[in-house]
């Protein structure tokens, strides 16, 4: 009997992983580029290395999920690592639509993020 509860819950755990390897945010570059159209200011340029490395593990293991933010999105603020197009919710809620999909990331996250389109001269909120 026990021996069939451990398979049942080994089974459990690789669909699970299977699952959270297929459906989770991967990014695989290593460059990124910042997006920031808005109020007459137009951005598309690429960050540095080590914000790109900030950035990716921000975003790396997050799983979208269906919904309706009531935030505001758009690629003209986005981040984006060759098609990977990650939109920022432009009123500083802390949640990414990926792909049609969304995601929270925590609050000093967003403050993270928020920091390095400011470094290249974005403003949160754009509305």
């Amino acid at each position: 009997m026990k021996i069939k509860i451990f398979v049942a819950i080994g089974a459990v755990l690789i669909v699970v992983i299977i699952a959270l390897c297929i459906f989770s945010v991967n990014i695989r570059t290593s460059d990124a580029n910042i997006r920031y159209k808005y109020n007459g200011l137009e951005l598309d340029v690429q960050i540095t290395e080590e914000e790109s490395r900030i950035l990716k593990k921000i975003f790396n293991g997050k799983i979208p999920l269906l919904g309706n933010p009531s935030c505001g999105f758009s690629e003209d603020i986005s981040v984006y690592f060759e098609k990977q197009v990650f939109c920022i919710a432009r009123d500083k809620c802390p949640i990414i639509k990926y792909k049609g999909k969304y995601f929270s990331v925590s609050e000093k996250s967003r403050a993270v993020i928020e920091g390095i389109f400011e470094k290249y001269g974005g403003e949160f909120p754009c509305v």
